[in-house]
């Protein structure tokens, strides 16, 4: 039968033909065949750490197969997957945000050259970080190792335009200003 080789069809990346043979199946109706062609499509897909799809093809079985324990068994499982891989997403996530954090302050704080090098994997062209690195690198008389771009990314940015207006306002010479009120000690 053709839903026999569909687990390893799908494992040598041919997914679309793979689905297209799972769905002329399924079109001849609520038969064990398709139900067993639909459990093979989604161990594949379960195998291949595809747990949304393997849910979906799951669910899309629901209708043709309502209370069906095998199937409901299956479902529980690839949904059970699907939250486990967020939870160690979530957690490696975590991880690494932990690292970066232990890594920038080991880098400006204690000019620790292998942590800035750690956190410039991860933020490329951050000039504060790039800016510790540099002077990380100071600190440890390297002075000739480091790049001309660290300085560059620590010189502030030219004078944008509407400030220059106030600028200008500002050099005008000012007229004395008199007032009655003298500071003690002084007369008019």
């Amino acid at each position: 039968m053709e839903a026999r080789g569909l687990h390893k069809r799908y494992q040598l990346g041919e997914h679309r033909s793979l689905r297209l043979t799972v769905d002329r199946l399924l079109r001849r109706g609520s038969t064990p065949a398709a139900l067993e062609a639909r459990f093979r499509l989604a161990s594949a897909l379960l195998d291949q750490q595809c747990y949304e799809e393997a849910v979906q093809v799951l669910e899309a079985g629901e209708a043709t197969n309502p209370q069906n324990a095998a199937l409901e068994a299956r479902l529980r499982a690839a949904r059970s997957m699907i939250s486990e891989q967020r939870y160690i997403e979530g957690v490696t996530q975590a991880e690494e945000g932990a690292k970066l954090q232990r890594n920038l302050f080991r880098c400006k704080k204690l000019a620790d050259l292998a942590a800035c090098d750690e956190a410039l994997k991860s933020r490329r062209n951050d000039p504060e970080l790039l800016t510790a690195r540099a002077d990380a690198l100071a600190r440890q008389g390297k002075t000739a190792e480091a790049p001309a771009a660290p300085v560059k990314a620590a010189v502030p940015a030219p004078v944008a335009a509407p400030i220059k207006p106030r600028v200008a306002v500002a050099a005008r010479p000012k007229a004395p200003l008199y007032s009655n009120d003298a500071p003690p000690g002084q007369s008019h």
